[in-house]
């Protein structure tokens, strides 16, 4: 897999069909991983507040669920 300029279509369909077997919270880090690439300094700092956040559901959900 070539990661220098761009990826094929079926190297695109292969990485989306590897990440569907990881769990949802893995996938949206991610997510935002990618996002979070693209972005300017304020709008990558809007991206990690909402990262944070997602961050802070998980950790209440891990709690109720014990």
């Amino acid at each position: 897999m070539s990661w220098e300029n761009e990826i094929d279509a079926a190297e695109m369909i292969e990485i989306v069909s590897k990440l569907q077997g990881l769990p949802e919270y893995r996938r949206k880090e991610i997510a935002i991983l990618l996002m979070h690439s693209t972005l300017n300094g304020y709008a990558s700092e809007q991206l990690a507040g909402f990262a944070a956040g997602l961050a802070q559901v998980k950790q209440a959900e891990q709690a109720e669920a014990k």
